[in-house]
């Protein structure tokens, strides 16, 4: 077995017997970092030397600690203050040793507590790994009080070095196992394990290892005893651990470098063996042959726990996993709500784990040519949250990734249309196992998958939801998971045994999953019609609203159809869609229409498909009874010859408007047309007087949405609710300063009634929506996202 250690100096020197120190005052040049659309890398500030750690204030400030033991202090700005807040004395300065590791305490504000792991002593064998406490005034440290010490540094390398504080209010410590297998399964001793002790050094109620046949380790091994500061062990070099923000409660992630095969994420359990020197990675030591699957952090049946996550040094490239870092939920785009960032400093990459929904997570490539990174931390500074980074590179730098869209919302996407596909039915069981949802219950939808057609970098979603075999009057709300439920709605129900349907545009949230939650409960039905993926620009899946809306079918007034006819029970009208209302003959892979249902002659449903496919199992609008009026959004691909087909169960008149189309690959690319999907919010409500007062029938109302969408916006999407009416009517919606056009959004049947669509409205240049009713009504408008110019 090789000699050779994974560590710091692994990368930055070519001779691993040269210290760090050197490197830090000779680095290579890098090259430009590389980062995946939509994030932006900056640097903070240099000239920072061998950076190893960094930590952030209340004030917005950050500390950095540097292994020959200075810790900088960076102010808000980014500026360096000029005075390091301290040089460590009598420190071990040799190949891996120095200051590692820093954090501060919840309570630094008021109590200026500090904490460093650094390695004293005047040279081997006599230098050991400590951990102190030290009192912040204004940028000065000082007071050290020792917590800790004794943890073994005899071979100079394998120090670990991390310090990271829980939300248990106590001090996590990870040690290396001072390149010694042995000691990483020897209780006996600090060396190779992870460390739980409270932030005045004492040992925390509920450690492991606190028997009769225990004693503290503070001090020294003690002989025949288990040492009470440890939490978990078996551990080779543990150098970066990170604590979650998101969890409830105490939740720590390891990165524990490999040796000759592979590099490994754990998640940290009490009492757990994590099975250094005989496993690396989840297979035996120097194999790829005896491995286990990935059992999500639970022990094996060696008794020995699996990690979450291992790359392997011939599959990357890579050879020292070191800082790691999580996002908070309100963070970032929802699909990165509670991921997990993770680097290597050899290979100079960073990953991100993306929690699947299923317990498990997939990790995705993030950014590369970082240089040698060391640490990593998420920090928020003026109310953004970011994360920074160490690193080696040009002289020792600190880093910042910033998304490029604010905190609920996605970048820039194009959409990808399918053809309708039932993905949830609490009625039969399809995406769901249980009973019939009950009032206030919340349902985590997963859509990413194998079964949907939606990958796994999917960022938001079309989905058709019908809520049916309603207890009660209510409503259904729809969010990212992992994100706050907001006082928005996407359908409403009228009564018990109820069915109505409508459109959903929304993004997807942790795991690829949207929330959807019932006030009075009711059996849910969700079709996918498509989705979208972040790109920068793009041919296809790029949306062109009509620049007012326009009719396409009206069987009561044979437009469209070929007489004035009801299409009678079981009959299927073949609708001409491109090279009309404004829709191009050609270059179109999908299309936006208003599908309204009138003179009904019972309940029933209308299924739109593309022409040419075979009719799939799903539903678009669900009449309720005779002479009901309903309408819905619907994106579909486009059929055979430009065409989509519509079938009803039962006997009605049908009416189709165009509301936009989606450009394919034989357009330009470009940047317009692509969807931002938002965080729902609730821009009208007219009971409150927000922006209006309640509509009345034939006089137009508008609000200006240029404040809720980006600049320049083209279209927004916005789910349209009437609720109270004075009797049976329809509501319109388009582009302010345009002449009110033939076409309808929202329809209803009759007097005090709720309905809502979903719809997808032309801004026009103005930026603003015109609303008209032929009734006295109130009217809500939710926002879900936005098409950018």
């Amino acid at each position: 077995m090789s000699s050779r250690f994974r560590s710091l100096v692994a990368l930055a020197v070519a001779s691993l017997a040269v210290p760090l120190a050197v490197v830090a005052q000779a680095p290579a040049a890098s090259a430009a970092v590389s980062i995946r659309d939509g994030f932006t890398d900056s640097v903070v500030t240099g000239s920072l030397g061998a950076a190893v750690d960094v930590t952030d204030l209340p004030d917005g400030r950050m500390l950095v600690a540097a292994q020959d033991g200075q810790v900088w202090v960076v102010a808000v700005n980014g500026t360096k203050v000029a005075t390091p807040a301290v040089s460590i004395s009598g420190l071990c300065r040799a190949n891996e040793q120095g200051l590692l590791g820093i954090d501060v305490d919840p309570d630094v504000a008021t109590n200026g507590f500090v904490y460093l792991y650094y390695t004293h002593g005047t040279s081997s064998p006599s230098c050991e790994n400590r951990v102190s406490r030290f009192t912040l005034t204004g940028n000065t440290l000082a007071n050290e009080q020792i917590l800790i010490d004794h943890i073994a540094s005899l071979q100079v390398n394998h120090e670990g070095g991390d310090i990271q504080l829980g939300k248990d209010g106590n001090l996590y410590i990870s040690s290396g196992d001072d390149a010694n297998g042995a000691n990483a399964q020897d209780l006996s001793n600090l060396a190779g394990k992870i460390l739980r002790i409270k932030t005045d050094g004492t040992i925390p109620s509920g450690n492991p290892f606190t028997a009769s046949d225990s004693a503290s380790c503070a001090n020294g091994a003690q002989s025949g005893k288990k040492c009470q500061e440890i939490f978990a062990y078996g551990f080779r070099n543990p150098f970066r651990i990170a604590a979650d923000p998101n969890a409830a409660d105490t939740r720590i992630f390891v990165n524990d470098v490999g040796l000759d095969t592979a590099e490994e994420v754990d998640i940290l359990v009490a009492g757990g063996n994590y099975g250094w020197p005989t496993r690396e990675g989840l297979c035996a030591s120097a194999s790829r042959n005896d491995c286990h699957a990935p059992l999500k952090g639970n022990p094996t049946a060696s008794g020995l726990i699996d990690p979450i996550a291992e790359y392997t040094h011939v599959a990357t490239g890579c050879e020292a996993i070191t800082g790691g870092a999580f996002v908070p939920n309100d963070a970032w785009p929802a699909r990165y709500s509670g991921a997990y960032l993770y680097g290597d400093e050899v290979c100079g990459k960073m990953w991100v784990l993306l929690p699947d929904g299923a317990g498990g997570w997939t990790s995705e490539d993030f950014a590369q040519n970082l240089g040698p990174l060391t640490s990593m931390r998420t920090v928020k500074q003026s109310g953004v949250w970011s994360v920074v980074y160490t690193t080696f590179a040009n002289g020792g730098e600190l880093h910042r990734i910033a998304s490029d869209a604010p905190s609920g919302q996605t970048q820039p996407s194009a959409f990808h249309p399918l053809t309708p596909t039932r993905i949830l039915d609490t009625r039969s069981g399809v995406g769901y196992t249980g009973r019939k949802p009950s009032a206030g219950d919340t349902l985590a939808l997963k859509v990413t998958g194998t079964g949907s057609g939606v990958p796994a970098d999917a960022v938001a979603v079309a989905l058709n939801l019908t809520a049916t075999e309603a207890t009660a009057a209510g409503y259904i709300t729809a969010w990212p998971t992992g994100e706050t439920r907001p006082l928005t709605s996407v359908l409403n129900l009228a009564g018990a045994a109820d069915t109505s349907a409508n459109a959903v545009i929304a993004r997807l949230g942790a795991g690829g999953q949207v929330n959807l939650f019932t006030q009075s409960g009711t059996h849910l039905v969700a079709d996918v019609t498509g989705y979208w993926t972040e790109t920068a620009s793009s041919k296809a899946g790029r949306y062109t609203p009509a620049p007012t809306p326009a009719r396409l079918l009206d069987t009561r007034a044979a437009t469209g159809i070929a007489s004035t006819t009801i299409v009678p029970a079981g009959g299927t009208v073949d609708l001409q869609v491109a090279g009309r209302g404004g829709v191009p003959a050609t270059g179109v892979s999908a299309v936006a229409l208003v599908v309204t249902v009138t003179n009904t002659a019972t309940s029933g449903f209308v299924t739109a498909w593309p022409s040419g496919t075979t009719k799939p199992l799903v539903s678009t609008v669900n009449p309720v009874g005779a002479n009901d009026i309903r309408s819905n959004l619907v994106l579909l691909p486009i059929g055979t010859n430009g065409k989509v087909s519509l079938y009803t169960l039962q006997a009605t008149h049908l009416v189709v408007d165009i509301a936009g189309w989606f450009s394919d690959d034989s357009a330009a690319a470009s940047t317009t047309g692509l969807l931002v999907a938002s965080s729902p919010q609730r821009v009208v409500a007219t009971p409150d007087g927000n922006p209006f007062g309640r509509l009345t029938g034939g006089t137009p109302v508008s609000r200006d949405y240029s404040s809720v969408v980006g600049t320049g916006a083209i279209a927004i999407v916005h789910n349209l609710t009437i609720d109270a009416s004075a009797d049976a009517g329809f509501l319109t919606a388009w582009p302010a300063g345009s002449t009110a056009p033939t076409a309808s959004n929202v329809n209803w049947s009759g007097p005090r009634q709720t309905r809502a669509a979903l719809a997808i409205s032309s801004l026009a240049a103005a930026g603003r929506v015109s609303y008209s009713t032929n009734v006295a009504t109130d009217l809500f408008v939710d926002r879900f996202g936005y098409f950018t110019a």
